[in-house]
């Protein structure tokens, strides 16, 4: 078994020091497939726990429009070797963007359509759209509601 467990990883990064982490997140792939797993399965299975760290700081920077931390957290994922190539990481990142819309502004939207208040719903499909997370942001959200 690992010396280090996930919470160490986390530990570090909370400090970062992303390269102590990764050193760490190899130890534990090692171990993991020395008992068995393959390293995909290995790494898979701790990108679970990674996502539930970074995920929330991505979707906050996304929030803010902090294309400078959203980079620095896609180089990061990266460099860790669980979540694949750039391309894999982009899609990722794309769906934790598209959560944070539904989990933000669906909700809002909704309840603009039950009070019939078009100007806000026409503020959130704007916004929305200015996000650049749906192909067709108006239809998507008022796909919402039909």
């Amino acid at each position: 078994e690992s010396i280090y467990k996930m919470k160490y990883v986390e530990d570090a990064l909370e400090k970062g020091d992303t390269y102590v982490a990764i050193e760490m997140i190899e130890d534990i792939v090692s171990t993991k497939v020395a008992n068995g797993k393959t390293e995909e399965e290995a790494r898979k299975s701790i990108r679970g726990s990674l996502t539930s760290y970074w995920k929330p700081l991505y979707q906050q920077a996304f929030a803010d429009g902090n294309s400078y931390e959203q980079s620095d957290i896609r180089t990061s994922l990266y460099e860790m070797g669980v979540y694949g190539s750039y391309e894999e990481i982009d899609e990722t990142l794309h769906s934790w963007n598209q959560n944070y819309v539904l989990e933000n502004y669906k909700p809002q939207y909704i309840q603009a359509y039950q009070n019939g208040d078009t100007a806000e719903m026409r503020r959130i499909e704007n916004k929305v759209n200015s996000l650049g997370v749906y192909k067709n942001a108006y239809k998507t959200v008022r796909g919402w509601v039909d």
